[in-house]
């Protein structure tokens, strides 16, 4: 493995000018890589206000941890309340963080407007193949994080081992990450993982259902500050304390990135990741399912239910949804909970309940539909295409944007 981190060592695609086909060579390279250059701070600014907006009031749970023993205990507070306040009392010694996967339960339509403003190349919506999954056993739509200085998550592993992606919104994230793949039993027995099981559960909090299990680690890759740096502007400002974890001496070096706002680093499935924040951020992170990872993820949930593929007739000459369907169902049905596919059909019932219910919400928020939103970000429309007239527009930063492939259709409207 690389010894060190570097930032510039990271691939850099410009989302403006990258192409599929280097989408597609960043990801067959097996590293993590970066996007920078596709949606403005403008943007994202109204978009986290927009989230605080519609849902200061819900109910969340965050973490309240303490830099110098470790300890974290588990807090619940309003949205709002969290977001103004975390960022006024968090330091390294003291600090606080959210990580909620609300949105993607409560409001499909402001997951749909950060979608369209992400990177195109990047598989969101109908391309992503975890849209075809009961909501119930797939990763969140999307995990948004609000943090105050001196947060860090825990180091963990997801265990779907599809690829993820982290976009930094506001402030300053840094992730350490160690790919599972390059760990002999040596380094996995230092960092101690516990298991977690992933799928539904009752209202005891006990697993009905689990497709796969998340890896997590108590060791801190952040826990000590080195001396003579300036951790806003330093890589490897921070390591592990190894007085309480000594074992962390023989793991290998993690590779750093420092993300900034409107920036968004793809990870390869199979990493360890653990994510810090210098400062009051706004984030959220994602995992994707392609065809190109798809035997990958399905083989995961299959093993788990110690389930082999070549026990499933027709596993291997099928389309892609009727795999999913395939292998989700053998799953179910291996917990003796009953018949799998009348297990999935209930869970995707529950499922068209949900999205009816908040297409109701929107409508009712909005009966004019998007008409009178932009027709580029999807915020609340301004002005219009000073040329032809057509286009609605949120203000300048779109019509910026829009304008390279608007241009070939715009005709100036008549006085």
């Amino acid at each position: 493995m690389e010894d060190g981190a570097r930032y510039d060592s990271l691939s850099r695609l410009d989302a403006r000018s990258a192409t599929a086909q280097d989408f597609e060579d960043a990801e067959v390279s097996g590293r993590p890589f970066l996007i920078a250059d596709f949606a403005g701070r403008e943007f994202l600014s109204w978009w986290s206000s927009e989230v605080v907006r519609r849902h200061g009031s819900e109910a969340v749970y965050f973490v309240e941890g303490c830099g110098v023993t470790g300890r974290r205990v588990l807090m619940e507070g309003s949205l709002e309340v969290f977001a103004n306040e975390c960022g006024k009392l968090s330091d390294r010694k003291r600090y606080a963080y959210l990580q909620s996967d609300l949105l993607s339960e409560k409001d499909q339509e402001l997951v749909g407007l950060l979608w369209q403003n992400l990177p195109g190349l990047l598989p969101t919506g109908s391309r992503d193949l975890f849209r075809l999954w009961p909501q119930k056993l797939a990763p969140a739509a999307l995990s948004l994080t609000v943090t105050g200085a001196g947060a860090r998550t825990q180091l963990q592993r997801e265990g779907l081992e599809a690829p993820q992606w982290h976009l930094c919104m506001s402030g300053r994230l840094r992730l350490k990450l160690l790919p599972d793949d390059r760990l002999d039993s040596e380094h996995q027995s230092s960092l101690k993982p516990f298991k977690e099981p992933f799928g539904v559960f009752d209202e005891a909090g006990r697993p009905l259902v689990d497709v796969c299990e998340h890896l997590r680690s108590d060791v801190d890759l952040f826990a000590a500050e080195l001396v003579g740096h300036s951790p806003a502007t330093y890589l490897d400002s921070f390591g592990p304390d190894l007085q309480r974890w000594p074992e962390a001496a023989r793991l290998p070096r993690a590779l750093e990135v420092l993300l900034l706002p409107g920036e968004l680093l793809v990870i390869p499935g199979g990493w360890w990741v653990q994510t810090y924040y210098d400062e009051a951020t706004w984030a959220a992170n994602s995992q994707y399912l392609t065809q190109k990872s798809l035997d990958r993820v399905l083989g995961v949930v299959l093993a788990h239910a110690k389930v082999s593929p070549e026990d499933i007739f027709g596993y291997h000459c099928v389309p892609p949804e009727e795999k999913v369907d395939l292998a989700l169902a053998r799953a179910l049905g291996s917990r003796g909970l009953g018949p799998g596919r009348e297990l999935l059909s209930r869970l995707r019932r529950l499922d068209a309940t949900g999205r009816s219910r908040t297409e109701e919400a929107v409508q009712a928020r909005d009966p004019l539909g998007r008409k009178s939103s932009c027709e580029v970000c999807g915020r609340p429309a301004m002005t219009r295409c000073g040329r032809c007239r057509q286009l609605l527009l949120c203000g300048a930063e779109c019509q910026r944007s829009s304008w390279p492939e608007h241009r070939k259709v715009c005709v100036r409207a008549r006085r």
